[in-house]
Order: C-alpha cells, then structure tokens, then sequence
C-alpha cells in the first residue's frame, strides 16, 4: 500500500500472553508472541529523487519560496530547483541564474537563508556572502570578507541564526563571528555589515 513496514523484537523475558494486539497514539501495532513485544511502524513514503545534476552534493537548503539551493562538493556550483524540484538554473558569479553550468566565486560549503528572506552562503576560502533576491532570477551577492567586515575565518562551514536576529558564522579554524544588523542589511540596497563581533 506504498508505506514501509518495520518490525522490532524487544525481548521481554517476564511477558506472558499470546497473539494480544494494541495500538498506541502515534498509530503503531504492539503484540504479544510467546516471551517477545514487537512493534509495527507504519511509514509513508514522504521522500523522492530529484535531478542528480549538482551529484555530488555538499549542502542542500530549501527557502522559503520552496526552491532548493544545493551546492556541489568539488566544484563552484549552486543549482536552484523549483518547487516541482526541476532545475530552475545555477546561480551565477553576477547574480543571474544561467541554464548552463555557471559556476559561483568559491566552494560551498553552507547555504542558509535568514528570518528577513537574506541567504547567507558559507564559502572556502572566500568567506561569507550575502545573497538578496531583487528580482525573479536576479540576485545580489556580496561577499562579506572585505574592508572592516572582516570575519574570524574565510572558510566558512556553517551558519545559524538565533531569537534575536543575530547571524552566527562557525569558521573552520578561527572560531564564531557574529553579524548583528541582519535586519538593516535586509532592507538596505547597499549594505554595510559593520557589525560583525568576532568570537
């Protein structure tokens, strides 16, 4: 009935009965067999392939238009599937998506997009970049790692963002960075990331 079925034997040596069946709140089968509990889950299928144009892959995000940003683990490549998971095109140096394989200014190693719509792309060794869409297809990358927005480490190997905004940037080697006017920089055309605190 396209679900998997998945059976575990939990041994229960004081156990006594023979074929007593129950089900509990998340919809899964226990019975009793001789001295054994088993218990069958009931998953369904909630997962399918999609193109393997970006094989092999480093990092994948999916943004909150429902497009999937997935980079590749040995070259500069970021592709972009739409929400039917068909390939929309690979993000560009100049911020255009191109149909063919165009290639971004650094490896990618983390993509993660912030509360404000702005996508942070972790880079080695290149750093951080901003990644603000203008337009359909069009978007403004600016790369973090210039004039005082210097951050502790240019290989950049993950990226959260906490409740109050702020973006935390984990280095490969030199530790935390933090940005801490994520919000200004959402809103800006021209952003200044001065507020970087170093860790």
């Amino acid at each position: 009935f396209g679900k998997n079925w998945e059976r575990d034997d939990i041994d229960a040596p004081g156990l006594k009965g023979a074929h007593t069946v129950f089900k509990d709140n998340q919809d899964n089968l226990w019975y009793v067999f001789g001295r054994s509990l088993y218990r069958i889950s009931f998953h369904a299928v909630n997962h399918h392939e999609i193109a393997n144009e970006t094989q092999p892959m480093r990092w994948a995000m999916r943004d909150r238009l429902g497009r999937t940003w997935i980079s590749n683990r040995y070259n500069k490549r970021i592709a972009i599937y739409g929400k039917d998971n068909t390939l929309t095109g690979y993000l560009s140096a100049d911020g255009t998506l191109s149909e063919s394989e165009a290639k971004f200014p650094a490896r990618v190693y983390v993509i993660f997009q912030d509360s404000y719509g702005t996508v942070w792309i972790g880079s080695k060794p290149n750093g951080l970049y901003c990644v603000r869409e203008y337009a359909p297809g069009l978007f403004r990358i600016d790369n973090i790692n210039t004039g005082n927005s210097r951050l502790n480490d240019n290989e950049v190997i993950d990226i959260a963002e906490d409740s109050q905004h702020r973006i935390w940037i984990c280095g490969f080697r030199n530790g935390l960075s933090c940005i801490t006017n994520a919000a200004e920089i959402a809103r800006s055309a021209s952003p200044s990331i001065a507020s970087v605190v170093k860790i």
